[in-house]
């Protein structure tokens, strides 16, 4: 977590020990569903970093940030913004209240980190070998990201959201499930 921490703050990081943690990562959750008679285990996403930076290091055209406005659980309740902010404030994360936003054209822009996430799973699941039926990988629906990430680039929101689903088609080939 530290290591996606630095990357997400443009920090160096020692990118053999993240793929190590990466590696152990996927292999720990498949095997803890394995153990647990999971027919279709998931990676968990555990190869990807929090939702904005995975879409931001796979799809090239997202950059700056919008701010979110606050929700009614906490609208409806004031003194839950001032306990919320004072959290935010004494750590260092990525979190939902400032997405990106998509500001150029939008292009599926790291095919080998996709790779290389599908190919580390299905490595992960080999180890169990047949005894797994299925398996399922996640992929974001384009109208999560229309919904969560602004756009300043598109003439309008459809052409927007085909801009998503276009970027985005690539995960779709994948040999999984998706979920």
């Amino acid at each position: 977590m530290a290591r996606y921490l630095g990357k997400a703050l443009g920090k160096e990081i020692d990118t053999l020990k993240l793929g190590s943690e990466i590696t152990a990562a996927t292999l720990s959750v498949v095997n803890k569903q394995a153990d647990v008679d999971i027919d279709i285990p998931s990676n968990r996403e555990s190869s990807r970093e929090a939702f904005f930076l995975y879409m931001q290091n796979r799809v090239t055209g997202f950059a700056k940030t919008w701010s979110r406005p606050a929700g009614n659980e906490l609208l409806n309740y004031p003194e839950s913004i001032s306990a919320l902010e004072e959290i935010l404030n004494k750590k260092i994360a990525t979190g939902n209240f400032k997405p990106p936003m998509a500001i150029g054209e939008l292009n599926y822009g790291d095919i080998n980190a996709n790779e290389d996430e599908i190919n580390l799973f299905l490595k992960a699941l080999k180890v169990h070998g047949n005894r797994l039926k299925d398996a399922l990988i996640r992929a974001p629906l384009p109208i999560m990201i229309v919904r969560a990430m602004k756009h300043k680039f598109y003439p309008n929101e459809d052409k927007y959201f085909s801009a998503v689903a276009e970027a985005l088609a690539y995960e779709y080939k994948s040999t999984f499930l998706l979920d």
